[in-house]
């Protein structure tokens, strides 16, 4: 009968052997499940906050934008531009950029160079000399009633 217990013990340790290795095999699919579900959701992530940055860049895009449109504008009416479509249809505005400071770099030059040439394309300040201004600065502030010249004039003094 040792013979059958030899038996018996080897059949014990081949189910043994067979547990282990369905054991294994088992782990290994679920590592390789948990794996897979890692990655999905690694890949949902990585595509949320891909899309987050789109988002954030457009909106950085944006504000850039409209930045170097405000500058622009300030600019053109600092420089007394008449029509601001007339005066940018003149200007590079591919040589005009808006540096890290946020400040316009090329458009000052090419307005000063288009009021040279193109002076009446600009508003001249204060206007003087006109017919019925006898030669004095026009008021800034526009016309006013005859009261208000009249206490202007005496203050004056």
């Amino acid at each position: 009968m040792e013979w059958m217990d030899q038996v018996e013990q080897d059949m014990e340790l081949s189910l043994s052997e067979n547990q282990r290795i369905a054991l294994e095999e088992a782990v290994q699919r679920r590592i390789g499940e948990a794996l897979e579900q890692a990655d999905e959701q690694h890949i949902k992530q990585m595509e949320g906050l891909r899309q987050e940055m789109e988002k954030a860049s457009h909106q950085v895009e944006t504000m850039r934008r409209q930045r170097f449109e405000e500058q622009v504008d300030r600019t053109l009416q600092e420089a007394k531009a008449k029509n601001r479509d007339a005066v940018l249809a003149l200007l590079d505005m591919d040589k005009v950029e808006l540096n890290d400071q946020g400040n316009l770099t090329g458009l000052q030059e090419q307005v000063n160079a288009l009021r040279a040439s193109d002076g009446y394309l600009f508003e001249e300040g204060c206007l003087t000399g006109s017919k019925g201004n006898f030669g004095r600065e026009m008021d800034p502030m526009g016309p006013i009633g005859l009261s208000d010249a009249i206490a202007r004039h005496y203050h004056r003094r």
